[in-house]
């Protein structure tokens, strides 16, 4: 091994080493002498090693020798606990999940990386195995309960989980009251047969005071609450005037229409679009992006806090931004009247909106106006606009034929098209919930998702076709198991779908469609979703299953999104001419962590998201005692009925005891709960109407009463009185504080 060897080098030949046949654990003198390292790079040799065996690419064994995972048959994965003890480990390399028996979990907690092994014995048709080792924590710090008992205080996790309350020394409380809710940050666990400890880092609040629910979710899902103070300095340090020389080496396109479209409460605009009419019938789109990597800058201290975050967060009430606000919010954002840089991606489309040819080039641009989808959709629908924006009825128009062009031609590829219901969340000054409703997905939006798509695929293109090594969207086939199942619930609403080896995008598409206007569209969408494989950030392109597309990339939001980042460097190296082979070399090396890290922080945004939804819905739902709601049966479990309802889409539970009028057998394989002498029967999609009579906000749960539904239909009692809330039951533990450990 020569003496000017990369960190990239050193971890490729240290994998290829222990990848071979021949190789027998080894010593890291023994592995360094092997590889022939020069002494002078030593030092190097081992920081890549202990970098390796701290990501869990390695593992250590006896006497410090190290050998690969495989090599041991060990698979690394993310654990997915239940709240019951179990668990199920995801794999990392997207194989089977791998159920881990309450025994075998050891220490693990929901969303660490682990090591399992394999066991020789199945659990209703999966591998068994397991946790030999922690990798990493998912969450060194966990939100809960501060209580108290005679002897000692503990904390009682929010997530259910996490079934073991956390001891406390006396020194380390806080100040904490019984009730409040906590922050604690866990010693080392290492011995499941004592209790976790930890110490209490901050206090949030009693459950019921102004912003603590939400500041929960933030917590508990580690989400940074402020940037560090050089990231800020260097966010700062970014003057609004443009230097005249950045100008200068850039296209021109101020003088274009350009426009933005999006929500009205957008808090950063990182798209823009703008069309013009060329020679022979053809239109050139411009789908404008905000240039941040003009901003943020490879290593420094705005990339590695980027990097780190990965995404944006969406809370119900608050934005958790990737990139400080004096860039999200300013610099970087397509605001109306201000001149901004920008990556452009020019397509040259014919009426019909096929592509005739593309080009990329770095841009200046100054939006015209920022719009919303509402205002778009009331030109749409009234074809009326305010005067100042009447020279944009144009663009708009033909924007608008386009994309149906390409909706057209999306959906005869066999591209699918989730039309999931959702809702919106208004909250009051005070934090609380003023009013619910279901959101309306309108051709405005479809407008901007047709060029956003569009230009990520033929940026896709672009970079492929050149050999540059990015990080692609993939999406996989879904699971075949899965995809049987999702086949055996649709034949019980009488739709056929063969679920076989062949199966393409475009025949679960069929489906959908025909599926249209039924009352359990808006389930089968959802049932469907979950049943599909997630989207993944790689950059081994296996192309993108849903979408029914080759390759495709993320381009369009690198305000929000730290992939989109890496793809606008690539672009602009490209366009640079400064893709040379040690700059592959390093984004070869690195790509698949980025990979594993963005995807990462992206579920963990999504989980946020999720939670501070749930939170509101819960409260709202506390003042709705007593109220009768209609909707759907949208799951069927041997403990209960959930039931997702109409317009503001809560889903609560009927449990399985209420149902007082028969006995029922569950069939959850086949969705469908049946009394056993009535031989009434519920199923999934079934409408039913039902009464809130229990909202618990510890365990997030909301409890119905039926009132009418099932193939043979009750009769409805009509509206009952107010049912009292049940006091939130006083918290026990049975735990006892952990023994002090042998120093």
């Amino acid at each position: 091994m020569s003496s000017s060897k990369s960190k990239a080098d050193f971890r490729a030949a240290i994998l290829s080493a222990l990848g071979a046949q021949s190789y027998r654990p080894l010593k890291p003198k023994e592995l360094a002498k092997s590889l022939e390292v020069p002494p002078t790079q030593y030092a190097e040799f081992r920081r890549q090693l202990r970098e390796m065996l701290h990501a869990g690419e390695l593992i250590r064994l006896r006497r410090s020798r190290v050998a690969a995972p495989g090599k041991l048959d060990l698979i690394r994965g993310r654990v997915h606990a239940h709240r019951r003890g179990f668990a199920f480990i995801i794999p990392e390399d997207g194989s089977a999940d791998i159920y881990i028996d309450p025994d075998h979990v050891k220490t693990a907690m929901h969303g660490d990386t682990v090591l399992v092994q394999k066991l020789s014995t199945t659990f209703r048709g999966k591998p068994e195995g397991r946790v030999v080792r922690i990798v990493t924590r998912g969450r060194p710090s966990v939100v809960g309960t501060f209580q108290t008992g005679r002897h000692f205080s503990f904390v009682v996790p929010e997530d259910e989980r996490l079934p073991r309350d956390i001891y406390v020394p006396p020194t380390e409380t806080l100040s904490a009251r019984p009730g409040q809710i906590v922050v604690v940050h866990l010693s080392d666990w290492d011995d499941p047969a004592r209790a976790p400890e930890g110490r209490v880092t901050k206090v949030l609040g009693f459950p019921d005071e102004p912003g603590v629910d939400v500041l929960t979710v933030m917590f508990e899902h580690a989400l940074p609450m402020e940037f560090p103070a050089e990231v800020e300095a260097e966010a700062e340090a970014f003057k609004p005037r443009i230097p005249r020389a950045e100008v200068a080496g850039r296209e021109d396109c101020r003088a274009l229409p350009v426009v933005t479209i999006d929500p009205k409460d957008a808090k950063d605009h990182d798209d823009a679009l703008s069309v013009r009419d060329l020679a022979d019938g053809l239109f050139e789109v411009g789908v404008h992006i905000a240039d941040v990597s003009h901003f943020v800058r490879p290593n420094t201290p705005l990339d590695r806090e980027a990097l780190l975050r990965g995404t944006s967060v969406y809370l119900v009430d608050r934005v958790v931004p990737m990139l400080p606000h004096h860039l999200s919010s300013d610099l970087c954002s397509l605001t109306a009247g201000n001149d901004r840089l920008t990556l452009t991606c020019f397509l040259v489309l014919d009426e019909r909106a096929r592509l005739k040819s593309f080009r990329v080039a770095e841009t200046i641009i100054r939006s015209a106006a920022d719009l919303t989808y509402e205002q778009v959709q009331e030109y749409f629908d009234t074809a009326k606009i305010d005067p100042a924006l009447s020279m944009l009825t144009e663009p708009l128009d033909r924007l608008l034929s386009l994309s149906k062009h390409l909706t057209e031609a999306r959906m005869a590829e066999g591209s699918l098209d989730f039309d999931l219901p959702d809702s919106r969340i208004e909250l009051a000054p005070d934090g609380s919930v003023s009013n619910i409703y279901q959101l309306v997905r309108l051709p405005s939006h479809r407008l901007v998702e047709e060029f956003m798509l569009l230009a990520n695929r033929t940026v896709a293109r672009y970079l492929q076709a050149s050999g540059v090594p990015v990080l692609y969207r993939v999406h996989d086939r879904p699971n075949q198991e899965k995809l049987e199942a999702f086949a055996e619930f649709v034949s019980t609403m009488g739709l056929k779908f063969n679920a076989g080896e062949s199966l393409r995008s475009r025949h679960l598409q069929q489906l959908l469609k025909s599926a249209e206007g039924l009352p359990e569209e808006g389930l089968i969408n959802d049932v469907l979703l979950r049943s599909m494989a997630k989207a993944v950030y790689q950059p081994d392109n296996i192309g993108h299953f849903g979408l029914a597309f080759d390759r495709y990339v993320h381009f369009t939001s690198p305000i929000r999104r730290y992939p989109d980042l890496v793809v606008h460097r690539a672009v602009k190296r490209k366009l640079h001419g400064e893709i040379t082979p040690a700059w592959v070399a390093d984004e070869r090396g690195r790509l698949p962590g980025v990979g594993r890290h963005a995807s990462e922080r992206e579920r963990v945004a999504m989980e946020a998201e999720r939670d501070s939804v749930r939170i509101k819905q819960i409260a709202f739902m506390e003042t709705q005692l007593g109220e009768t709601f209609t909707g759907l049966v949208s799951g069927v479990r041997n403990f209960g009925l959930f039931v997702k309802l109409d317009r503001i889409l809560v889903e609560g539970l009927i449990p399985i005891g209420t149902l007082g009028d028969d006995y029922y057998a569950v069939d959850e394989e086949r969705y469908v709960a049946r009394g056993r002498s009535s031989g009434r029967t519920f199923r999934l999609g079934d409408p039913v109407t039902v009464q809130v009579v229990r909202v618990d906000p510890v365990s997030k749960q909301v409890d119905f009463r039926l009132l009418v539904g099932g193939t043979e239909r009750a009769e409805s009692t009509g509206r009952r009185k107010r049912v009292p809330q049940k006091q939130k039951p006083k918290v026990q533990s049975r735990m006892r504080p952990p023994k002090k450990k042998r120093r």
